[in-house]
């Protein structure tokens, strides 16, 4: 029925008649390695998606927000003029060039998840490999030569996926 359901938001404000959005992230998130989700990992993920150099194939679903599209098509060099910032660890603020009826619906879109800064920057690029991937969501990955496994997600904290505890993929 297209009713929004807040995962990693605890609320938020429509503010400035539609064109600016302050959400207010739940408090004690964790990635699957413990390490804190802060509203630092959204500004982290979408300047990363933006930046030209990482050729992320759906950027272009973030243009209605403020520089975004002047950043991704190189003709700002300067990621400050994008319209999303982090207030502090659990505030994030996001400006839009013009109010938008669909944004919030906008936010289930993979292009907008927090990405793990604190992995990215560790692990360079080899951040997306099984054994370094940190997830938030109900699963986290495991796995060796033969096999990937999602395994339930500790710090995970919110729908539980019933009685599923692992689910093995094996590559032949």
């Amino acid at each position: 029925d297209w009713n929004l359901i807040p995962a990693v938001a605890q609320r938020w404000q429509v503010l400035a008649g539609g064109k600016q959005y302050l959400f207010k992230i739940r408090p004690n998130l964790q990635w699957s390695d413990g390490h804190p989700l802060t509203a630092h990992d959204f500004v982290f993920a979408w300047l990363r998606n933006l930046n030209p150099e990482t050729e992320a194939n759906l950027a272009y679903q973030l243009y209605l927000i403020e520089g975004a599209e002047v950043f991704h098509q190189g003709q700002t060099p300067d990621p400050a003029l994008i319209g999303v910032q982090a207030i502090d660890d659990l505030t994030l603020e996001i400006t839009l060039q013009t109010p938008s009826h669909y944004f919030l619906y906008l936010l289930a879109d993979p292009i907008t998840y927090p990405q793990p800064a604190h992995m990215v920057q560790q692990a360079s690029n080899l951040w997306s490999k099984p054994q370094n991937l940190v997830c938030n969501g109900p699963f986290k990955v495991e796995s060796d030569d033969e096999a990937v496994w999602l395994v339930q997600n500790p710090y995970y904290h919110r729908f539980t996926p019933g009685n599923l505890e692992k689910i093995t993929l094996q590559f032949n």
